[in-house]
């Protein structure tokens, strides 16, 4: 199978992988209804081939088998945000920024967990609509940040629109021959 799926990428490009992925995956589904790994791979194959429709039906049953989980949810409103209905996406958003704030108000801010929740959180209220919120927490991060590697990521983030993060968008930039990337 290895072999298969290797030619199939050189000569069939990642598409034809992943498609062929999606079909193994969902017979793995169809054996065991509740293998969350089989969904979640499916779930981004599907999301990186742009079938947000397929996508949307196995993000919701990753939110069913991990209630608990809040990541999902916000996945789950990236798509709906994709196919265009953002009143969807705006609550399971909120889910996701409810999740963020209660985080936060517990996490000491020494964590190593601490400054990624916050990014976390100020993207989020940028789907939400909320860019001067979540720009003035990014700008906080980028004023605040004693470590000067993380400084070209904040000054990234910090330039992100609602459209680049639904997009996306790779944003880049180049400081003293070192590269710096982001895909949020």
């Amino acid at each position: 199978m290895k072999n298969y799926l290797m030619a199939l990428n050189r000569y069939g490009g990642p598409d034809s992988v992943r498609k062929v992925q999606i079909a193994l995956l969902t017979k793995a589904i169809e054996i065991d209804t509740s293998y969350f790994i089989a969904y979640w791979n499916k779930f981004n194959c599907q999301v990186q081939l742009k079938q947000y429709a397929g996508a949307l039906i196995t993000g919701k049953r990753l939110v069913i088998l991990r209630p608990n989980d809040p990541v999902n949810e916000f996945l789950v409103g990236k798509v709906y945000d994709k196919l265009g209905d953002t009143i969807h996406a705006k609550a399971y958003y909120k889910n996701y920024l409810s999740y963020c704030s209660s985080i936060l108000d517990t996490m000491a801010t020494s964590n190593r967990q601490y400054r990624f929740v916050v990014e976390e959180k100020a993207i989020v209220l940028i789907l939400l609509g909320q860019q001067q919120n979540g720009k003035a927490i990014l700008k906080k991060l980028f004023d605040t940040e004693p470590i000067s590697m993380n400084k070209p990521f904040d000054s990234l983030y910090m330039g992100l629109t609602r459209k680049d993060i639904i997009d996306g968008k790779d944003l880049r930039m180049t400081v003293d021959n070192t590269s710096y990337s982001i895909n949020p």
